[in-house]
């Protein structure tokens, strides 16, 4: 029986992973303690420690919650080992071949507090955090590739290629270039990721509604999800008001995509 519910927390831990935005360590530490055993609390850690937002600076709370000096090393391992994830991107990681579609319309030039308070457009804020996800957050052994999207759409290379240094500091170049303009034809950038055979994973960040091509959107996603390939969707709300349009159409995408919807406001 103990075994049984030790299974089931973890299981709802994993299943409800997709979600998570991030978390400090004072939560972490509290999802902990609801953990009775060693391995359980262990396995909680291995499973969401990459989503711990202040983890350089506060993971003593973390290792306090281990009461035997053997699962404190192994919990510091896991820490030490810990790859980040970002609070508006969630974990890059869930596919080896990835692509990031971001709106660089004019609305992105809306200002808003980043989480440190600087004052800072929509845009820019994207550009950091997707700079800290490529740098920080994708493995070497995956593949990428961006692709922007305004009036038109344009990728940074033809297709997915290794997250090597090189690529990775080259795809940092091309989103930092972005500077908001004009609309929001999300229908052509969409188009231009499915196009790519090797692409398993998209994640498509917009802050509003497209221009049109709803329908379309909505059956491409269909037509190309499978097991093996998803759409996540992130709506950017930050600095202006509630888009429950942006938001319901935006569930709807990543639901015909098989991925996970989310909003950062």
């Amino acid at each position: 029986y103990q075994r049984r519910v030790r299974a089931s927390k973890t299981q709802l831990i994993r299943t409800i992973k997709p979600w998570v935005l991030g978390m400090t360590c004072d939560e972490m530490t509290a999802l902990l303690g609801a953990q009775t055993f060693s391995s359980a609390k262990l396995d909680t850690l291995k499973d969401l420690v990459d989503f711990v937002i202040d983890l350089p600076d506060n993971n003593a709370t973390i290792i306090s919650a281990f009461t035997f000096s053997a699962d404190q090393k192994k919990a510091q391992k896991l820490i030490d080992d810990a790859t980040p994830i970002s609070c508006l991107f969630g974990d890059p990681n869930q596919r080896k071949h990835m692509v990031f579609i971001i709106d660089y319309s004019g609305s992105m030039s809306t200002t808003m507090k980043d989480p440190a308070g600087n004052t800072v457009t929509r845009l820019q804020f994207v550009q950091s955090q997707l700079q800290f996800v490529l740098e920080k957050s994708l493995r070497k052994s995956q593949f990428l590739n961006i692709i922007a999207f305004s009036d038109s759409a344009s990728a940074w290379s033809p297709g997915v290629v290794p997250a090597t240094d090189a690529n990775v500091a080259s795809a940092v170049a091309f989103v930092n270039k972005l500077r908001p303009y004009r609309g929001t034809n999300m229908l052509a950038a969409l188009q231009l990721a499915v196009s790519d055979s090797a692409v398993e994973g998209i994640v498509l960040l917009s802050d509003g509604e497209p221009n049109g091509g709803r329908t379309q959107m909505i059956s491409l996603a269909q037509s190309w999800r499978t097991e093996d390939r998803i759409i996540n969707t992130v709506l950017l709300e930050a600095g202006g008001p509630a888009q429950s349009g942006a938001a319901a159409f935006l569930c709807s995408l990543a639901n015909a995509g098989g991925g996970v919807c989310r909003t950062n406001n």
